[in-house]
């Protein structure tokens, strides 16, 4: 028999179907899911076979057993509708008659009839007498409508342009900053609509085309990395160059190293696990046994500097999948200053944290990748943002300075970063990329000059392609399409790469 249904909202959308069960259900973790395994749970009138499946909003769960279960608890959204009673419904008036209205002559005193006579007779006169002869007023003629200046346009958001490290008309090399996403999800633009997207923060996808003087030419995005990461992002700028990259992506021959700054002492090496999207508490983590929902995760570590009880180090990706480079050092014992999600054993408590820093001091510092036109490796180096720096400096130099000094902004140091004299905030012309082609961090083969890897027009084939997504930015990065139209003209897409 049915003994519970409900709908999900926005605020379980994502989370596992033994998380919902056993938040509206009041269950525990092995409760909830001996109901999936039970097959008690109707999922859309399905029967669903996989306790850690993603909900998505407005799918209807259904509770069957024979029974009761304990009160469930009720969303927010719920509440609002089953909390709502309709209005009672008004009792009809009676109709006015002569017997019930107030002002009725019956009920009048002899005074008031005399007196309503007297008015009525002075309203008769003054209708008879004839009218004044002075000439009537003339109307004001009204003047022209007062016109609102026009409204000046609005500022087009646009990155500084030392952020832009490379582009030409298949690729643009960005260093992305901390705080912001770097493409918004599918999911997330489908459900707002093309309407209320411009109510909804900027990513770093909505902001590079201004910047480089194309705002019409979307660009196609083939990894992202958190919204708190910072350092190194590559788009795709055409379908030639996403197929490209998405392939390098896809055999694992992108170069990508991060520098991450750890609570403890890490150990040197090579950690190879396979990830599953639910541990038991929620978060992603690793599994001792292999299997078809795991995905197998390869990180190299290098020590780079010992500061005390914490430790700069350096990782080499050797695949990449969401949230590795965390997963792994916070699996170690050793998780990310400032941490706040892998910082924990399993239904263990997190680890102390006395780096005081505000965000994951974790940085894209090194990216390379074969150009998908001329054939020539490029790679490029990020300098460390402020506050990573200045929290570095801090720990070298405890009794200078206190490590609260990380919250300061996650801005870049200043160090040339595009050489050539471009001005900070404004667009980059065709012009100005040729003068820094040859000086923008990237190494050029002696081969190639600077004209094979540049283009004057920057406005070449119009795209057709939106990898919009919202980033919620799970993903450290997550090489894979994202719901796209460039999904049917791109022969194959990459699986979870980073």
């Amino acid at each position: 028999m049915l003994l519970d249904s409900f709908i999900i909202t926005r605020q379980e959308a994502d989370l596992t179907l033994t998380a919902v069960l056993r938040q509206r259900l009041r269950l525990s973790w092995s409760q909830a899911k001996r109901l999936v395994l039970k097959r008690q749970i109707k999922l859309n009138n399905h029967i669903p076979g996989d306790p850690v499946m993603r909900m998505k909003v407005g799918m209807r769960i259904e509770v069957h057993g024979q029974h009761a279960l304990p009160s469930r608890a009720v969303m927010p959204e719920e509440a609002e509708v089953s909390t709502a009673r309709p209005a009672a419904k008004a009792k009809p008036q009676p109709k006015p008659n002569a017997a019930n209205r107030p002002d009725s002559p019956r009920d009048a005193s002899p005074r008031d009839r005399d007196r309503d006579r007297t008015a009525s007779r002075d309203r008769d006169a003054r209708a008879q007498s004839p009218r004044d002869d002075r000439p009537a007023k003339a109307k004001p003629t009204p003047g022209p409508k007062p016109t609102n200046p026009p409204r000046a346009p609005r500022p087009v958001p646009m990155l500084p342009s030392e952020r832009i490290r490379y582009v030409d008309d298949f690729v643009v090399v960005v260093e992305k900053p901390a705080g912001m996403t770097t493409m918004r999800h599918a999911e997330e633009a489908a459900e707002f609509g093309e309407r209320a997207k411009r109510f909804l923060p900027k990513t770093l996808a909505d902001l590079i085309p201004p910047t480089i003087g194309t705002p019409d030419r979307k660009l196609i995005s083939v990894h992202r990395i958190d919204r708190d990461t910072t350092g190194l992002v590559v788009f795709a700028r055409n379908k030639i160059a996403a197929k490209s990259l998405m392939k390098q992506f896809r055999e694992h021959t992108i170069e990508r190293r991060y520098l991450a700054l750890v609570r403890g002492k890490p150990t040197a090496g090579r950690i190879e696990s396979h990830f599953i999207d639910d541990r038991g508490d929620g978060r992603r983590g690793s599994v001792i046994t292999p299997g078809e929902q795991t995905q197998r995760a390869v990180t190299h570590v290098r020590i780079v500097e010992e500061l005390g009880e914490f430790t700069l180090v350096e990782c080499r990706l050797e695949t990449g999948r969401t949230h590795q480079v965390r997963i792994h050092l916070g699996e170690m014992g050793c998780p990310l200053a400032g941490e706040t999600v892998y910082d924990r054993p399993l239904h263990g408590a997190p680890l102390p944290d006395r780096s005081g820093a505000k965000r994951t001091m974790l940085h894209a510092a090194h990216l390379g990748f074969v150009h998908p036109e001329t054939g020539s490796k490029m790679h490029w180096d990020s300098l460390l943002p402020n506050d990573m720096a200045t929290l570095l400096e801090a720990l070298r130099n405890p009794a200078a300075e206190s490590a609260a000094a990380a919250s300061q902004p996650a801005d870049m140091l200043p160090a040339g970063i595009l050489a050539g004299g471009i001005i900070a905030g404004a667009a980059l012309t065709g012009e100005a990329l040729a003068n820094n082609a040859g000086d923008n961090g990237a190494s050029t083969p002696a081969n190639s000059s600077a004209d094979d890897l540049h283009a004057d027009d920057l406005d070449a084939d119009d795209l057709d392609d939106d990898l919009d997504d919202d980033d919620d930015d799970d993903g450290l990065f997550i090489d894979r399409p994202l719901g796209t139209a460039a999904d049917e003209d791109l022969d194959e897409w990459p699986e979870d790469d980073a």
